[in-house]
């Protein structure tokens, strides 16, 4: 497929000017479309120096998997055939969206294409990936998050008030609250703010003829008005479903046509075969501070071997010495402690 698009103008313009796939490397990251090489070879994971489980409860490095080498290999290949953007390791973040939205990109990770894209008539044309298989494993795999985070609440030391600090913490815990906190009271003509002193009125905030309705200045959308507001929309508390979400608000929010079009991709190509590829571990402070001391000088070396395994600038040849130099680094100890982490979640379920 993608030497089809590489060689067969699907643009239809005439110019050699396809880029079969996109993608780039994040400053002290590893590239972005790895996630679709790693999954197809069985490591569901979305980078190799991230960790994942594994089905006979062992947890694993992308870069200590046995089939790593496959991955810099067939990475090596695209990019040797032109398949692979040539500035792959080179471009800046910026390139990479101004490339997206030039309508000459076949496969690329992206958040959703409307947002690289303004116009429908391009952004339309993409859809969601579904998982690849390999001859070194036949099961369609794409990892996700745990929806269990670790939130923060930041108490001034000298406060005065450390329970009404804690209170009002716990406030966002009550239902529909953090909504509120997130969307705001609705004004419009008929309707007015709703803080009654007893409590929040969800179905008297923000509905109208059965959906949600939010009125914002000069026709912004919900988000860019958040965002301009409060630089970085957030919302507190749990986060909700969407389901959940309209029950309590007693209505449900349409969607835009270009957010409907992208879910039921993902919905179709992706969600069935969706896993887990870590949940939220728990380490103490001695551990915490021992994993951070051994993760950086790992890290900064798979990506920066990674990158000149994939270029060239270093012989895959040379992979055992790659691996002997990381055994030096201590990473059977650090693998170690997340595996004692693994390990006591797995105990508790």
């Amino acid at each position: 497929v993608l030497t089809a698009f590489k060689n067969d103008d699907p643009n239809g313009n005439g110019q050699n000017d396809e880029i079969p796939m996109l993608g780039y490397v994040p400053q002290g990251g590893t590239s972005n479309s790895a996630v679709i090489i790693l999954t197809a070879l069985g490591m569901n994971t979305s980078s190799t120096t991230n960790f994942f489980t594994k089905d006979d409860g062992s947890i694993n490095l992308g870069a200590m998997d046995d089939n790593y080498i496959h991955y810099l290999e067939y990475m090596k290949l695209l990019l040797a055939e032109g398949l692979l953007d040539q500035d792959h390791y080179t471009m800046t973040s910026e390139e990479f969206n101004a490339k997206l939205a030039q309508n000459t990109v076949g496969l690329s990770p992206m958040s959703a294409p409307f947002v690289y894209m303004p116009d429908p008539a391009q952004y339309k044309q993409y859809q969601a990936l579904t998982p690849l298989t390999s001859a070194y494993n036949s099961t369609k795999v794409w990892p996700v998050n745990s929806n269990i985070f670790q939130g923060s609440f930041a108490i001034s030391y000298d406060t005065e008030y450390p329970e009404a600090c804690i209170r009002m913490a716990n406030v966002f815990f009550e239902e529909g609250i953090n909504l509120l906190a997130f969307v705001g009271p609705l004004t419009s003509d008929t309707l007015e703010p709703q803080y009654p002193v007893d409590g929040w009125e969800p179905t008297k905030c923000a509905i109208v003829d059965g959906a949600w309705s939010f009125t914002t200045p000069d026709g912004t959308d919900l988000w860019t008005y958040l965002n301009a507001k409060a630089g970085l929309a957030v919302q507190v508390g749990p986060m909700y479903t969407q389901a959940e979400a309209d029950a309590i608000m007693g209505g449900s929010v349409p969607l835009p046509d270009n957010e409907t079009s992208w879910r039921s991709s993902l919905i179709k190509n992706v969600a069935p075969y969706q896993k887990l590829w870590l949940p939220t571990l728990f380490l103490d402070a001695d551990e915490l501070e021992r994993a951070n001391e051994l993760k950086t000088p790992i890290v900064d070396y798979i990506t920066t071997m990674e990158a000149k395994f994939i270029m060239g600038e270093e012989s895959l040849d040379n992979i055992d010495a790659f691996y002997a130099q990381l055994k030096t680094l201590g990473i059977e100890e650090y693998v170690q402690i997340y595996q004692t982490a693994y390990d006591a979640y797995l105990a508790n379920q």
